[in-house]
């Protein structure tokens, strides 16, 4: 996974860091042209210690983050010029990329759990959360991430498809892809080690909804 640096002067800082793959790239910081979108300094003018949201910094302060790449987020071409000229002014000597270069990196999927997680939590709505049908747990390590004082029930047969929930679809939509057994290769343990918070998780395996009536 690389670290990621986004630099801009718009909205569009924080879009592509909503959109950007999480299992491929993780932002550590903004460098935003606009003073008044900083909140790295305290009010003596100093650098905070710690952060309680995503930094955003002047721009040559973000190359400090020692990221892997730094997104270029401009909806002009000027403007993206301006920036690159300003990190490499700054001193930074790795990947540059701009926005449209990224498109393959981006994660519709991954920006929604995290509008759900943070409206979860806006909301005060307690619980748990469960994932039905993990396989190798692409979507189960980002929610475990995301809720992390939530517990995490993961449901599998690690069986692959069970023909039971076959021939129920089959008389709805049949699905020439869905076939017994398919996505058998999972496996728990491997499973359980990709959790960031493996002590928020429980595995349960079985056919759903029978492996959930010890809940």
């Amino acid at each position: 996974m690389k670290k990621v640096v986004i630099v801009g002067a718009s909205s569009l800082i924080v879009s592509a860091a909503e959109l950007l793959d999480p299992a491929e790239m993780k932002v550590v910081g903004l460098g935003d042209l606009r003073e008044d979108a900083w909140n790295v300094f305290n009010e003596n003018g100093d650098i905070k210690e710690s952060f309680d949201e995503l930094p955003v910094m002047p721009v040559d302060l973000s190359v400090g983050f020692e990221p892997d790449v730094i997104v270029i987020a401009a909806a002009d071409q000027g403007t993206a010029d301006s920036l690159r000229f300003l990190v490499i002014k700054a001193g930074f000597m790795g990947d540059i990329i701009f926005l449209d270069q990224l498109m393959k990196q981006f994660s519709v999927k991954g920006a929604a759990l995290r509008h759900a997680a943070e409206r979860l939590a806006a909301l005060g709505v307690e619980g748990s959360v469960a994932e039905l049908g993990c396989y190798r747990g692409d979507l189960s390590w980002q929610l475990n991430v995301l809720m992390p004082d939530r517990t995490l029930h993961l449901f599998d047969t690690f069986n692959g498809l069970d023909s039971l929930d076959l021939n129920e679809e089959a008389k709805h939509q049949p699905n020439r892809y869905a076939l017994p057994g398919r996505f058998a290769d999972a496996r728990e343990n491997e499973l359980l080690a990709r959790m960031p918070v493996q002590e928020k998780v429980s595995v349960h395996r079985g056919w759903f909804p029978e492996s959930a009536l010890e809940l």
